[in-house]
């Protein structure tokens, strides 16, 4: 009977997470005017950067491995494409995390396309659930913000679906009773990669991938900068 209650309420709770997701989605998006806010944030100094050298330092690859992705055209939101002459590209906390999800997912064999569209999802969708409800408010890549407390993780079902897995609930949202039956992980449900926010229903994959999102944000967290600067920043 507990069980069936667990259930139960694990899918009412994340049916109105997923409807809140995409009421917030505009919300979001203010915090992601990725095309002026990056540029104007960077030139004040408000946002510390990392180059393209110390990142591949920090994830023990060659230049010529990330340089290949961003030759590809699949570059951060907010990245110059074509650096002028003499500029090299500058990588916030959102870009780098953006690209250490690429570099994983490239590393055992995911096609850059679907490593992108998945690093995308991922950087977005943490925000989400740490700010706007609450989960981790040290955690806002968009703001120069990684800061993680909690686990995040990131399943890929058959190279056609996503799925957010936790391992706590947003402050205050629900109840104690709640909370200490629900102590497994949780596992939000299956949605398509391709950007569509709509629950996938009945769908059980035969090859699940997952992506351990807070090991990525712990070694970006390695840059002195960025590691100095944690709990500082607003």
């Amino acid at each position: 009977m507990i069980a069936v209650e667990r259930d139960i309420a694990l899918k009412r709770f994340t049916f109105r997470a997923y409807l809140r997701a995409i009421h917030h989605q505009s919300i979001l998006e203010k915090y992601v005017d990725v095309s002026r806010m990056s540029a104007y944030k960077q030139c004040m100094g408000e946002v510390k950067t990392i180059q393209l050298r110390q990142f591949c330092e920090l994830f023990n690859v060659e230049h010529r491995e990330v340089r290949y992705i961003l030759e590809q055209g699949y570059i951060p939101k907010g990245v110059m494409k074509s650096p002028s002459t003499g500029n090299r590209r500058e990588f916030q906390p959102d870009h780098a995390l953006w690209l250490g999800i690429v570099l994983k997912l490239k590393q055992v064999g995911i096609r850059t396309p679907l490593a992108a569209m998945v690093a995308e999802r991922a950087v977005e969708g943490m925000t989400i659930f740490a700010q706007l409800y609450g989960w981790d408010y040290g955690l806002f890549p968009f703001k120069g913000r990684l800061d993680a407390d909690q686990n995040y993780f990131m399943d890929i079902g058959d190279l056609t679906c996503i799925r957010f897995v936790f391992d706590v609930f947003p402050t205050g949202r629900v109840s104690r009773d709640f909370r200490i039956r629900m102590r497994a992980r949780r596992y939000l449900g299956w949605q398509p990669v391709d950007g569509s926010r709509c629950p996938v229903q009945d769908f059980e994959p035969f090859v699940t991938l997952r992506v351990d999102l807070l090991r990525i944000i712990k070694l970006l967290n390695k840059y002195e900068p960025w590691s100095a600067s944690k709990g500082s920043q607003i």
